[in-house]
């Protein structure tokens, strides 16, 4: 049986003191934990993880519908149109990556493994090739890019530039919790 809101009241005048003791013990818990700089690290990895996913799932489902829609388009009796969309499609794709952004080229597994590498050497000029190979101009790049590859029909993976997009999230996320949490080690944002 459940209580009437009457007694629900009486229970929380009666109690009152003792439930706001344990409401500002909890409140200034959890005002410690948001201020203290190790659990900042912690709150900026989740954030990440959540864009980072967010992200993958949106570019999961945009390679399979242009994947489905790019197989349709050459099971459906229009064969020829491969020979004709396929080479300004591949030229697009490859033009993209050059004129725009020569890091968003290949798999991205060894864009992230050097990133990973150049993060541990002090020094400006690794510092600026880490930002260049893990980017919002990447993940742009590698979206478009790869969509374009894949709609001319070409044999392209969806794990390796996954692997590069959500690295570059994390990158850019651990970039701007660093003024909160000065304790956070770069490579820790690549490698999550």
């Amino acid at each position: 049986m459940l209580p009437s809101m009457s007694s629900l009241r009486n229970f929380a005048r009666a109690n009152s003191s003792h439930l706001q003791e344990k409401y500002l013990k909890y409140t200034q818990k959890w005002l410690q934990l948001a201020t203290d700089p190790g659990h900042l690290q912690n709150f900026g990895l989740w954030i990440a993880a959540i864009l980072a996913s967010a992200l993958a799932v949106i570019y999961a489902f945009a390679f399979r519908t242009v994947e489905a829609w790019a197989l349709s388009l050459h099971i459906m009796g229009y064969g020829y149109l491969g020979f004709l969309i396929t080479p300004p499609l591949f030229w697009a794709a490859w033009w993209l990556v050059d004129r725009y952004c020569p890091e968003a080229g290949g798999s991205g597994v060894p864009q992230i493994m050097a990133a990973h590498e150049m993060e541990n050497q002090p020094g400006s000029a690794t510092t600026e090739m880490v930002n260049r190979l893990l980017s919002v101009k990447v993940i742009a790049v590698k979206i478009f890019s790869s969509l374009l590859c894949i709609t001319g029909g070409g044999a392209l993976g969806s794990e390796g530039p996954t692997l590069q997009l959500s690295a570059s999230v994390f990158h850019l996320v651990g970039l701007r919790i660093k003024k909160w949490a000065p304790k956070a080690h770069e490579s820790t944002w690549i490698v999550a």
